[in-house]
């Protein structure tokens, strides 16, 4: 994928999108103890977006060859264990490329998406496509 867009093949990175998802059962009373501090906000600081979330937004800048500028963020929050289920952000680069970025841990499927949209082709990475090609999306 990174050498289509360093090559140019895509044009000038126009919208990116990723998808982080998976099951963790918060309320699992037998979460191992190696994994408790997941849902500890003192020790975790948070829950889904701080946990996928940076790196998510690190690959989003990497494909994207742009720094973040803006960031709006909705998400689900226990209101036990204080932490983030999961979200949604809508994010803007310095050079004006626009994205989102869904990462959650209560969804009933693992899920690794990302997506990359130029000027005329697209490019998709997920076990969804049936091989990463990149597409022509122009109309």
């Amino acid at each position: 994928m990174n050498r289509w867009i360093t090559a140019g093949t895509l044009g000038s990175i126009q919208f990116v999108h990723m998808v982080r998802t998976g099951l963790f059962d918060f309320n699992n009373a037998k979460i191992s103890d190696n994994l408790r501090w997941f849902v500890d906000r003192s020790k975790s600081g948070g829950g889904a977006f701080l946990d996928l979330g940076c790196h998510i937004t690190d690959l989003l800048m990497y494909f994207s060859d742009d720094e973040l500028d803006e960031c709006q963020l909705k998400a689900t929050v226990d209101p036990d264990l204080r932490i983030e289920l999961g979200g949604l952000a809508g994010l803007k680069f310095k050079k004006g490329t626009l994205g989102t970025l869904f990462a959650g841990r209560q969804v009933p499927i693992h899920d690794n998406i990302v997506q990359v949209w130029g000027e005329g082709q697209s490019v998709c990475s997920s076990h969804h496509c049936t091989q990463s090609t990149s597409r022509d999306w122009s109309l």
